[in-house]
């Protein structure tokens, strides 16, 4: 449940970035949460 969550999440929330430095920086902390999780 949790894992597809936080990929629809990815999904949704990289298209509102308008500055690329900061799509990058939430991609980045998107996917050490991913694994975050994918841990446990």
């Amino acid at each position: 449940m949790s894992q597809s969550k936080v990929r629809i999440d990815r999904l949704s929330f990289l298209p509102k970035s308008n500055f690329r430095t900061s799509t990058f920086k939430q991609t980045d902390f998107l996917i050490v949460f991913e694994k975050v999780i994918y841990s446990f």
